[in-house]
């Protein structure tokens, strides 16, 4: 997620469980507004135009414009259909609020521990982190607790079914002495009870 004011941003939500990619120069309009994301090689991963004239309680009325189904073909980004009215007043960032069912999840990379959507020494340094000094004091995934079954599926690099320190080692042999892939693959996977971090 970008936010404008990240200070502003973290006075009103919980950022605590929302992954905040950084802060976007200038102003999105309030009524119409193509938006273009592109990955860090140049990649598109979206490309659309909403506008708040869609759904009337989205205009001024204190809800947010929310995708229905975030996992749909990307060019139903498009389309009025595809969008409603945050269920809260003044939305709910980084939550899956609408048409995903219960648990569905997100997109994740495996061991992404810190949610930048590669994988890399960071992932290692951040789960070593959990595990050894309590920073982050939450996983990304379910309750944030390392029991979890989403962060089990997104951490468990040696397949044991657990999170601990034998997965940060095996994710370190595999990124610098050519070791086993992690167990979950490293392709983006729907990994239920994680938020979505991982464009295909």
């Amino acid at each position: 997620m970008l936010v404008r004011n990240l200070q502003a941003f973290a006075s009103r939500y919980d950022v605590g469980r929302i992954l905040i990619a950084g802060e976007y120069d200038g102003r999105l309009a309030n009524d119409t507004e193509p938006l273009r994301l592109v990955g860090s090689l140049g990649e598109k991963i979206l490309d659309f135009e909403y506008s708040d004239g869609w759904i009337p309680e989205t205009d001024g009325e204190g809800r947010s414009l929310v995708i229905i189904d975030a996992l749909a073909e990307r060019s139903a980004w498009n389309d009025s259909e595809s969008w409603a009215p945050s269920p809260e007043l003044l939305g709910s960032p980084g939550v899956h609020a609408l048409g995903l069912p219960p648990g569905a999840g997100g997109l994740q990379r495996s061991g992404d521990a810190n949610q930048d959507g590669r994988l890399d020494i960071s992932d290692a340094v951040a789960l070593l982190r959990h595990l050894f000094v309590g920073v982050p004091a939450v996983l990304p995934c379910d309750d944030g607790f390392s029991r979890d079954p989403g962060n089990i599926a997104l951490l468990d690099h040696n397949g044991d079914s657990g999170v601990d320190l034998a997965d940060a080692v095996a994710l370190l042999v595999y990124l610098f002495q050519q070791g086993a892939e992690p167990a979950g693959g490293v392709d983006c996977r729907l990994i239920p009870g994680c938020p979505e971090t991982c464009a295909q």
